[in-house]
């Protein structure tokens, strides 16, 4: 499902109000489909992450010390795509930042630079 998000701001007065009433300020919408749908096809990629193919990952996000933990608990990319910041925290015993560059890795793609 697409959403819309709001920028560049412009003012719509209301109509029937004197033009001294302060006017209603919005936001156009903007069409964020093209970003859903990189989420989504990054998510589906992460799916199919073998549990050697995540070690790399977490190499990757410098998260490597965590690999073997991930391959004791089975965790491919189904699993890990199923999985919240903190069960990533309570379950595999990552620390919450840590978690969450895991998180938004699988989420949208995020590389940290």
């Amino acid at each position: 499902m697409c959403t819309t998000s709001q920028s560049n701001m412009y003012i719509v007065s209301k109509p029937g109000e004197a033009t001294l009433a302060k006017p209603e300020v919005r936001e156009p919408e903007v069409n964020t489909c093209a970003e859903d749908d990189r989420n989504s096809e990054n998510r589906e990629a992460v799916k199919k992450l073998t549990i050697k193919d995540l070690s790399g990952v977490l190499e990757e996000l410098h998260l490597g010390q965590y690999a073997k933990s991930f391959e004791e608990n089975s965790v491919d990319g189904e699993i890990l795509s199923s999985l919240s910041v903190d069960d990533l925290v309570s379950e595999l015993s990552l620390k919450k930042l840590e978690a969450i560059r895991l998180y938004k890795f699988v989420k949208s793609g995020h590389v940290p630079k």
